[in-house]
């Protein structure tokens, strides 16, 4: 028997009422540390430390779509690097891939292939071993703080691995 009495849920009312990711800017990811310097051959107790700042930025589009820079440059720099689609996909520096929603979790492949151009020196081509090498990157974001009235997203690492093809060696953050 049918139950014809079920509420029909549009496509529409869907994308407003789930947990999504948001299309207009890019999501920034400070990353500081602390690095020990060299110690100086004339003083034995000081060891100077190194603050090392950079930032990871993301960018979701509708069709699915996710471009990613790590950069330590100046962030106004770094997001107009992302603004244009095309151009931002062809640059070296933003690695694209793809996502999908499970539940309030963003999941993202991001694929690194190795440079089209080999090193050329004049008439003969150097090749290197580690050009047929791909790195793949996993990344598990959870979706929080959003709601329909609020203007921001908050997107939270939850997991972050990568691995290589020509190795099978995989790297987690867990």
């Amino acid at each position: 028997k049918n139950n014809l009495s079920a509420p029909t849920i549009t496509w529409r009312e869907t994308f407003i009422n789930r947990n999504r990711v948001l299309f207009d800017g890019c999501y920034i990811s400070k990353i500081t540390y602390q690095r020990l310097g060299e110690n100086s051959f004339q003083d034995q107790f000081y060891r100077p430390v190194q603050i090392v700042e950079y930032f990871r930025l993301l960018r979701f589009f509708l069709c699915v779509l996710i471009i990613m820079m790590t950069s330590s440059d100046d962030l106004q720099v770094s997001v107009n690097k992302l603004r244009n689609k095309r151009t931002a996909i062809q640059s070296r520096e933003v690695l694209s891939g793809n996502y999908h929603y499970q539940d309030n979790h963003v999941l993202i492949v991001i694929k690194k292939r190795p440079n089209s151009n080999n090193q050329k020196f004049k008439k003969r081509t150097i090749e290197r071993d580690d050009d047929d090498r791909i790195f793949t990157f996993f990344l598990e974001l959870e979706i929080s703080g959003y709601s329909r009235n609020r203007k921001f997203t908050k997107l939270l690492w939850k997991n972050y691995s990568m691995s290589q093809s020509k190795t099978n060696e995989e790297i987690s953050s867990d």
